[in-house]
């Protein structure tokens, strides 16, 4: 049976988004069995962070702050090896969680060869979490493939399936031995590019990544 961990990494400018986070997430028909935030960039001490620290939730959380300005891969890398939940479900602190997400990613996870997956997602610059319920998730296993050689890029690796491929890297939900062993890229050239790295990194070693259609989070930044 699996067990999800949230992973979230936060900056000092993202402290006014977190509780509209945290809320998204508990607001899920599925809690989380912990979420870990690692904060980097600031003082230990925030009134903000601290107010938000002292709010109760219906998870466990682990923080973490440092004051050296790590990016974000590092801030992941870190959040990641403090919890040992069986899947890792990345978010970023300034989006929000769709009250299905934990539900069909679990879902989708009970299928034995998930390894990684991504799902649609709304754009908003409005920051409102649209109030849509789905009926039934809308799985695609092992979808996401390398474009052929003479392109570049992820596209579906089946024609028979022609869906618009949505989705957000920042998002991912993983199995923890996999990203374990394959965690985010820290290297700072990658800055920016982390998430498309990664994705393609994991289909360039041969893990396959499942898509749901569903949009499960609001990407707001």
């Amino acid at each position: 049976m699996h067990t999800l961990g949230i992973v979230v990494p936060a900056y000092r400018k993202h402290f006014q988004f977190l509780t509209r986070m945290l809320s998204s997430i508990a607001a899920n028909t599925i809690l989380p069995n912990i979420v870990t935030i690692s904060c980097s960039g600031h003082l230990p001490s925030d009134p903000t962070l601290d107010n938000i620290k002292q709010l109760p939730h219906p998870f466990p959380i682990i923080w973490t702050i440092s004051e050296d300005n790590h990016n974000i891969a590092t801030n992941r890398n870190i959040a990641a090896k403090l919890i040992d939940t069986t899947i890792l479900s990345f978010m970023d602190a300034d989006d929000m969680a769709q009250c299905q997400r934990h539900e069909y990613i679990i879902e989708t996870f009970k299928h034995p060869d998930t390894t990684a997956v991504v799902h649609n997602y709304w754009r908003d610059t409005n920051l409102e979490l649209p109030k849509t319920i789905h009926t039934a998730p809308d799985i695609y296993r092992n979808y996401l493939d390398m474009h052929r050689p003479q392109a570049n890029g992820i596209q579906p690796s089946s024609p028979v399936h022609p869906l618009p491929i949505w989705y957000h890297g920042g998002h991912i939900s993983i199995l923890r031995q996999i990203y374990l062993n394959l965690p985010s890229n820290e290297d700072p050239k990658l800055a920016g590019a982390e998430d498309t790295w990664y994705l393609e990194e994991l289909i360039r070693q041969g893990y396959k990544i499942t898509y749901i259609h569903n949009k499960l989070s609001l990407y707001i930044h």
